[in-house]
């Protein structure tokens, strides 16, 4: 297990402080601003064979590099040099390094997980080197959930970078290369984030203004959509936007305007755009229906299943029984193609958001507290329980 090293020499002229740890097979090492922040690391492995190492820096991103030690050269006492490595292990290192990190606080083994596991490589894209991480994400205390949370209340961006959350009435990110979530200003009375397409803006149902509202991504004032009442499930296609309301399905431009009722169905919720925009997929009753918008013919997708989601793997995401099932689904003549596989267990309702790039994040109840957890390469997960 990686142990911390004491007495660790600081880096004379740095303002801030750095942390060692090491076990035979692993090192890693911290550095820390001087508010406290941790601002890098490197994570060295295969000491004993071929080392190499992983190198975070908050300002200039992530590297792989080969260590050469030059031990084997005619140079004696020469510093060790990086050599930039363009392959690497990352299913081997990531299950190694959190197998070792017992003794680490779990902020920082998610840090080094999440950061490493964003490492592009040619190897990494093989589908043998995928590997399904999982962790659950601590919150503190001013950022739980009150009780059992109703609702949609977090979403992933597209690119898996960025993760929100609604709790407290106010919505909270945290990009997932960073140790902490942090308020978005002008989200106060928040619920039911969703993201647009490119990740950009996150759009937000106002329960204090009655209105659908969008906030930048990277910081800004939020904006008005349109006015509304309580909606349940959204997502942004385009520039559009569709959403469940009391009503039924209802649809607003991105830029503004009053919203038009798409399909009157009371109770209808988490509606989706299928077919380049020629089709809805909503669930009503605890059924999965998609609706034509050209000729209105309804179709049941899933007699027993809600929260129906259409994922960039080809596949329908739905809850049933509590848990979260996958089925693949041919969306252009709008039919299941194969059995459900459950990929995990206990799901709170509508709260959960996947990625293009993979991610899957959603809430759990235990004990009555919410908790939130964060599923990497979830597809491995129907790989293995097919």
């Amino acid at each position: 297990m990686l142990e911390a090293v004491r007495n660790v020499a600081q880096e004379e002229g740095d303002p801030g402080s750095r942390r060692w740890f090491a076990d035979d097979e692993l090192e890693l090492i911290l550095w820390y601003s001087a508010s406290g922040e941790v601002v890098g690391f490197q994570l060295c492995y295969d000491l004993h064979r071929r080392e190499r190492a992983f190198t975070w820096k908050k300002e200039s991103g992530l590297t792989h590099s080969l260590i050469d030690s030059g031990e084997e050269s005619p140079f004696h006492n020469r510093s060790p040099i990086l050599i930039s490595e363009p392959r690497a292990p990352l299913r081997q290192v990531i299950s190694e390094f959190t197998a070792r990190s017992g003794k680490l606080d779990q902020s920082i083994v998610e840090l080094v997980a999440t950061t490493i596991s964003t490492f592009e490589t040619s190897a990494s894209k093989r589908p043998a080197a995928a590997s399904v991480i999982r962790f659950a994400l601590a919150l503190p205390d001013h950022q739980l959930f009150d009780g059992a949370p109703v609702g949609n209340l977090l979403t992933i961006s597209p690119d898996g970078s960025k993760l929100v959350y609604a709790a407290k009435s106010q919505l909270y990110m945290r990009r997932m290369a960073d140790l902490e979530f942090a308020a978005i200003p002008g989200t106060a009375g928040a619920q039911n984030p969703f993201f647009s397409p490119d990740g950009e803006w996150i759009a937000f149902w106002s329960a204090s203004r009655g209105e659908l509202m969008k906030v930048p991504a990277g910081g800004g004032a939020a904006k008005r959509i349109c006015r509304s009442g309580r909606i349940s499930g959204a997502t942004w296609s385009g520039s559009e936007i569709v959403f469940g309301h009391a009503a039924g399905v209802m649809q607003a431009a991105d830029n503004a305007g009053d919203p038009l009722v798409l399909i009157e169905q009371r109770g209808a919720h988490n509606p989706q755009f299928l077919d380049r925009s020629k089709a809805i997929l909503f669930t009503v009753e605890r059924q999965v229906v998609v609706q034509s918008l050209l000729t209105k013919e309804r179709k049941i997708i899933l007699a027993s299943g809600t929260h129906g989601r259409y994922v960039t793997s080809g596949h329908l995401l739905y809850v049933v029984d509590g848990n979260l099932a996958a089925v693949p689904f041919d969306w252009k003549n709008l039919e299941v193609r194969g059995d459900s596989v459950t990929v995990v267990d206990n799901v709170l309702v509508a709260n959960f958001s996947v990625s293009d790039s993979g991610t899957l994040v959603y809430l759990s109840l235990n004990n009555d507290r919410a908790q939130l957890h964060v599923v990497f390469n979830w597809l491995e997960v129907l790989k293995q329980r097919v």
